[in-house]
């Protein structure tokens, strides 16, 4: 008896696979810190002072600035998450074209003046000279961003004459006038040099493009100035046009209330010299 062929199984059919999930849009993540509305106004002034000089590689004088804040106003998280940015190294400013360039020009130029074996000694002038030849040679005259950079690279090894030839050369640049006229005057008062100090100081801020704070910082730099040429009135109606925007700007209030002292002395001896004068006359 033949055997039954076995029934015939119907082909599988394969249920359609589910469409995957969609993930849901990760939610936004707060930033870090207090809100802006959170920071108070004077925190807040402290903080583009600060970001001014970070602008200009003043790491120590933002250090100095958040310090004498801290003391001023107590500690606030504003101001301890920048000191741990710029102690990270994380605060250099962000350029338009390129990252800064001024620790990389200046380590160029440390490498330039070291000796080589075979070339024995070497007069540093000299190797100035040609590396300066060098930079004339490859970097364009229009090249504002470069020759900033240089700039600082050359205040930060105290060759300030060098660094005033550079800056003179980003005044052209409209957005980089005030500011080279501030650093010009800052390399002349590193140099013993007030008046032409005070010269720059007053063409940056007649100069376009100024921001607020950089203004206040001037103000103070001129002040400072006359302060180091001994002419304390100068110095004071400077530095009291700063405590009349910011009292609490630097050490400003110090600077006044010593000035005062001495203006008061000088007062008193030049009272002193006409009662004598008139002593005279009247014999």
């Amino acid at each position: 008896m033949p055997t039954p062929a076995a029934a015939p199984v119907p082909p599988a059919v394969s249920a359609p696979l589910p469409e995957p999930a969609t993930a849901p849009e990760p939610a936004a993540v707060a930033p870090a810190g207090p809100a802006p509305q959170e920071v108070p106004e004077e925190i807040a002034d402290v903080l583009e002072e600060v970001e001014f000089y970070l602008s200009q590689d003043l790491a120590d004088e933002a250090r100095e600035a958040i310090a004498d804040a801290i003391e001023e106003h107590g500690e606030h998280p504003a101001l301890s998450a920048k000191l741990t940015e710029i102690d990270r190294g994380d605060s250099e400013p962000p350029r338009e074209e390129s990252e800064d360039r001024s620790f990389e020009l200046a380590q160029k130029l440390a490498e330039e003046a070291q000796p080589t074996p075979q070339a024995g000694p070497v007069e540093v002038d000299d190797v100035l000279h040609q590396f300066k030849e060098g930079v004339r040679n490859q970097i364009d005259k229009g090249d504002t961003e470069t020759h900033y950079d240089l700039g600082i690279a050359y205040m930060e090894m105290g060759l300030h004459s060098e660094a005033i030839d550079e800056f003179k050369l980003c005044l052209e640049n409209g957005e980089k006038e005030s500011t080279a006229h501030h650093m010009i005057g800052l390399s002349h008062v590193a140099k013993g040099e007030m008046e032409p100090a005070i010269a720059a100081f007053m063409a940056a801020l007649e100069a376009p493009g100024r921001a607020p704070q950089e203004e206040l910082d001037l103000w103070f730099e001129v002040g400072n100035a006359y302060e180091l040429l001994g002419k304390a009135n100068e110095a004071l109606i400077w530095y009291e046009k700063v405590e009349e925007r910011q009292p609490d700007f630097r050490d400003v209030a110090e600077r006044i209330e010593r000035l005062g002292v001495i203006k008061s002395e000088q007062e008193e001896v030049d009272e002193f010299d006409e009662m004598f004068d008139n002593m005279i006359l009247k014999d």
